[in-house]
């Protein structure tokens, strides 16, 4: 939103109080305002904003709000605390607020990336979380499960509560997802195999090509151990031992962790329903594999 008065730019990355005390997440300072003047929330799928029973009310467009009431928040909108110059916003943008993990002693804010999370960082992912499709998965070393909200993860000795947006309200799509399970990966190699273009093909036949990456080898590597077990059930094919597909890979597990998370991410951010599994990993064992089944190894460039 943006203070029509100053200009400035306000990013929300949950709910905010607006009011005249210094604990408010937007002050503004001036008699009229109560100290909690108005919040703003995301609920139910929308943004709202509701009047927090102040002294001078709260208008929106050329309508007071009555106290306590909520009012939806639609783009170009315009909301004033008890009407005051330096008090009155516009509303810019009806996106949701990213998922976000906060520090339970700091009080440190990490904002998920184009639907992908990591704790403590990339270059060490414990605790990944990713988008999937409207809900979240969170992968720690027991394995994928689906993440709650609320829920308290502890990483050297930090502990981190998730922030899950309400996106409850049903979203209208407008064009068909794209999701893992009904993708064909295509996988082609360099020569000396340093390089791996990957593509991933839609039913009707129609290509997506992935930006050049390292971590594409981890991919060309689990794809030979499935299509070498294909004599195997489905439900067996493909299964190797972290250590064992490390040395495969010439990397240590904190490595191949950091490549696992890398690919996972590089599907989110395409909007990809389902890109955690792309690399399945047992709990039990903590043995991985390919996690799509249409795999296809072109011959090399």
């Amino acid at each position: 939103m943006r203070n029509t008065t100053s200009g400035d730019v306000i990013t929300l990355t949950g709910s905010l109080v607006l009011g005249r005390g210094a604990t408010c997440g937007v002050v503004v300072d001036d008699p009229r305002v109560s100290g909690e003047h108005a919040s703003v929330s995301f609920r139910a799928g929308r943004w709202e904003l509701r009047d927090l029973a102040s002294r001078n009310g709260t208008r929106v467009g050329s309508r007071w709000l009555e106290s306590g009431e909520r009012v939806a928040l639609v783009v170009g909108v315009s909301f004033s605390l008890a009407g005051v110059v330096g008090g009155t916003f516009e509303w810019l943008d009806a996106e949701a607020p990213p998922l976000r993990v906060r520090n339970l002693d700091t009080g440190e804010v990490v904002l998920a990336e184009a639907g992908a999370l990591v704790l403590p960082d990339e270059d060490r992912p414990e605790i990944s979380i990713f988008a999937d499709g409207g809900s979240h998965v969170v992968e720690t070393a027991e394995g994928p499960r689906a993440l709650v909200d609320g829920e308290v993860f502890e990483v050297h000795g930090r502990r981190w509560v998730v922030e899950c947006p309400d996106e409850t309200a049903e979203t209208v799509r407008t064009s068909a997802p794209l999701r893992l399970a009904d993708l064909e990966l295509r996988l082609r190699p360099n020569r000396n195999e340093e390089h791996v273009d990957v593509r991933l093909a839609r039913p009707d036949g129609s290509e997506i090509s992935l930006p050049a990456r390292t971590h594409h080898y981890v991919l060309l590597v689990l794809a030979r151990l499935r299509e070498r077990e294909g004599h195997l059930p489905a439900l067996e094919r493909g299964w190797v031992g972290r250590d064992a597909l490390c040395k495969m890979l010439g990397c240590d597990p904190e490595r191949l962790n950091v490549d696992v998370f890398r690919l996972r991410k590089q599907l989110t951010e395409l909007g990809v329903h389902g890109a955690v599994r792309i690399v399945e990993r047992r709990s039990t064992t903590g043995e991985l594999r390919l996690g799509i089944v249409q795999v296809r190894i072109d011959a090399e460039s």
